[in-house]
């Protein structure tokens, strides 16, 4: 376990009476919280929601800024902690595991969100915490997190199943929320994505179904993109990455030939043959004598790193090139963009970007202005936050960080 400095957060300490939920609102100063060097842990689960306020969340060794609506969900390992330059009003949602445990092998693991919950899993180790996780909110969360502050302090018959359920649904929404954010991510730098999976993957047949995946678009509509972002095909920045290894490894090693054929993804030995010189001008024999009586600094410089740009002096002719070493990667047409895919399996998420334009009108009369900095509109706002009660007592704040 990593040595930390920093408190220890027991869960006897905080859940009474068998009700395995707690709701604070609490208001804190700079001063409330331990050093910033000081990194905290619990024995339960935190869905931290920002209120007001502006600050630095520390957690495992990084740092991330918020603001209003900044909403995320913390893992008993996560070290964490919050570096205020003001003080910040803000909602903790802290429960163990054992309250949703029931529940959690019936939803839908979108983009992996719920993978947060299994007993493997290692926050410091995780590449998708911090993009899953820790998220700005939307009104559905926030309306959530209003509902399970109400529930809790307005106790009632069976209110501890009622705030189960609740918070059931207040995970769903952050999931919708974490893919939608996510994917839009994701799909900004799409093209980058695909040049990362074609490098990892160059050794193997082109698999079209899982490059669409990772990147939260139909199989049809992954060539035509690529091909409009980069000025390429996907097939020829796959052939030239791996050209590129194998001159690599002709000029590092001494592997045989027909082993860096192989090794580089390429199923025909004459093929890759006739494909190196087209490229290089010579055959692999030559270049590897070549390179060989090169300087070190020379040999590093035998093929341009970078090649999924539009480089139209670079470009490969199709037309002369299709041959066995590109028939794993399937012809390329033009179709326009279905919600196939990751994106597309997300129901919830198709239905928001096709919804009535009106609904957001409508609920955004149920939600305070000042907490989504929604200030376009100042006198619906005005009337909006005049009749609508403010979603936390100020004077009934809970004490401690925690």
């Amino acid at each position: 376990m990593t040595n930390i400095s920093g408190r220890f957060y027991r869960a006897a300490d905080y859940f009474k009476d068998d009700l395995p939920i707690v709701v604070q609102h609490n208001i804190h100063s700079p001063a409330d919280f331990d050093p910033p060097e000081s990194l905290n842990r619990r024995q339960f689960w935190k869905i931290l929601y920002i209120i007001d306020g502006t600050g630095l969340l520390k957690i495992n060794h990084r740092e991330y800024p918020f603001g209003p609506g900044f909403v995320c969900l913390n893992h008993p390992d996560d070290l964490t902690n919050l570096a205020l330059d003001r003080p910040v009003e803000l909602c903790n949602i802290l429960f163990l595991q054992k309250t949703i445990e029931n529940d959690l092998a019936r939803l839908y693991n979108d983009n992996s969100f719920f993978s947060i919950f299994r007993p493997d899993f290692r926050p410091e180790q995780s590449l998708s915490h911090n993009l899953l996780h820790l998220i700005d909110s939307n009104r559905r969360i926030y309306l959530e997190i209003r509902r399970l502050h109400h529930e809790y302090t307005h106790t009632d018959a069976n209110s501890g199943e009622m705030l189960r359920h609740m918070l059931v649904g207040l995970l769903i929404e952050f999931s919708r929320q974490s893919a939608r954010v996510f994917n839009r991510k994701r799909r900004q730098n799409a093209a980058g994505h695909i040049d990362r999976f074609l490098r990892e993957n160059f050794a193997q047949p082109f698999d079209r179904e899982r490059a669409a995946r990772e990147v939260g678009m139909s199989k049809g509509y992954l060539f035509s993109y690529y091909r409009a972002a980069t000025g390429r095909t996907i097939g020829e920045t796959l052939l030239a990455i791996r050209l590129e290894e194998a001159k690599k490894l002709l000029a590092g090693t001494g592997m045989k030939i027909k082993t860096v054929c192989y090794r580089c993804g390429f199923s025909d030995l004459s093929n890759f043959y006739k494909l190196f010189r087209r490229a290089a001008g010579t055959t692999p024999g030559a270049f590897r004598e070549s390179a060989r009586r090169q300087p070190p600094a020379a040999r590093s410089a035998v093929f341009p790193a970078e090649i999924s740009r539009n480089q139209p002096g670079d470009r490969i002719d199709h037309k002369k090139t299709r041959d066995r070493a590109d028939h794993d990667v399937p012809e390329e047409r033009d179709v326009p963009e279905m919600p196939l895919g990751v994106a597309g399996e997300n129901a919830d998420q198709h239905h928001a970007e096709n919804r009535d334009p009106g609904h957001d009108r409508k609920v955004a009369g149920l939600v305070p202005a000042r907490v989504f900095g929604e200030g376009d509109h100042d006198e619906q706002n005005r009337r909006i936050a005049e009749s609508v009660p403010e979603l936390f007592d100020r004077d009934a704040a809970a004490d401690g960080p925690e």
